[in-house]
């Protein structure tokens, strides 16, 4: 089976996210300070958390012999450097696809989506998925402590 992942809020998570998030922040952080700088780059890594619950479903999800694919709107010049965050960070996957600004951060994630073949969607954000929904597609929001399944 095909499983995807949305990156930041999911896989990811750092320091008042959720405030951050409720007013669309975190594109102003990703596509605005971090992509122009490298010393917010630098904090970004020094801030973020690894969401142990969820490399744990993906470590075992990777035992299992599933695909595992990251689908982020972080830019996609930052792969190479994602890459190498998560090996670091030891945490499995087969394929990371990173936002090219071609189209919108939802017809990108619906486009890799439909390319992998994706059984499963883990997002965080409620806007992403009410467009993702479709028959025989498993959509899972991932809210404060659980995750919601579609």
């Amino acid at each position: 089976m095909v499983f995807c992942f949305d990156l930041d809020g999911v896989i990811l998570k750092f320091p008042f996210y959720k405030q951050i998030k409720i007013f669309d922040f975190d594109y102003f952080l990703s596509q605005k300070l971090m992509r122009k700088s490298r010393f917010w780059r630098m904090v970004f890594y020094r801030f973020v958390r690894i969401n142990s619950r969820v490399v744990e479903y993906l470590s075992s999800l990777a035992i299992e012999q599933n695909r595992l694919v990251i689908i982020s709107a972080q830019y996609r010049e930052y792969q190479k450097e994602m890459s190498d965050f998560l090996r670091k960070e030891n945490i499995p996957f087969d394929a990371i696809y990173l936002w090219d600004r071609r189209k919108t951060v939802c017809e990108f994630k619906q486009e890799v989506i439909n390319q992998e073949g994706c059984d499963f969607y883990f997002d965080d954000r409620l806007e992403i998925i009410d467009n993702l929904v479709i028959p025989g597609r498993k959509i899972c929001y991932q809210g404060e402590k659980k995750f919601l399944f579609f």
